[in-house]
Formats: C-alpha cells, structure tokens, sequence
C-alpha cells in the first residue's frame, strides 16, 4: 500500500492535473509565474514522492536499526560538562 501511496496517488492526484493544467496555458511564456508554479509544484511532489518510496525500501529492507535505544551527547557548558541522555521512543 505504502508503494501505490509513493508512486500513483502522487501522479493521479498532483502531477497528472499539472500536466492537464500546464496544457491549457501552453500560450504563456515559460518564465510566467502561472507556469512556474506549476513546475516548481510537480518538482516537490516528485521529490516527496521519490524520498517516502527511498524511506519505505529502507525500512523494509533494514528493519532492526534501532540497536541503540539511548544516546548519552556531551555537550560543554562554561568550565565543566555537561552529559544529556536522549531516550528515542517508538
């Protein structure tokens, strides 16, 4: 489901209207703001739509990469240090 939510709603939903829309303004010039909305909209589907199918593969294919539930960082405050602990929560 995750794989059809990455590749075709994005193109039913967003690029193909884009397609459709930019064919009824082909008269205005390229640098129109009409036209390069339009683009500069079908450009972020398509690189949302590319990194949610690169996410989804990875986390198929590396499913166990939460080895480390606690990172402690040492960050230095004036003179001395300082250690915070992160807990990542599932």
């Amino acid at each position: 489901m995750t794989i059809v939510g990455a590749t075709t709603n994005p193109a039913v939903g967003f690029i193909l209207p884009i397609v459709f829309y930019w064919k009824t303004i082909e008269d205005v010039p390229l640098c129109s703001v009409k036209k390069l909305t339009a683009l500069t909209v079908a450009t972020l589907i398509i690189l949302t739509s590319i990194l949610s199918l690169v996410n989804f593969t990875m986390t198929k294919l590396y499913p166990d990469d939460s080895d480390v539930d606690e990172a402690a960082v040492t960050l230095p405050v004036s003179s001395t240090e300082t250690t915070l602990n992160f807990v990542a929560f599932e």
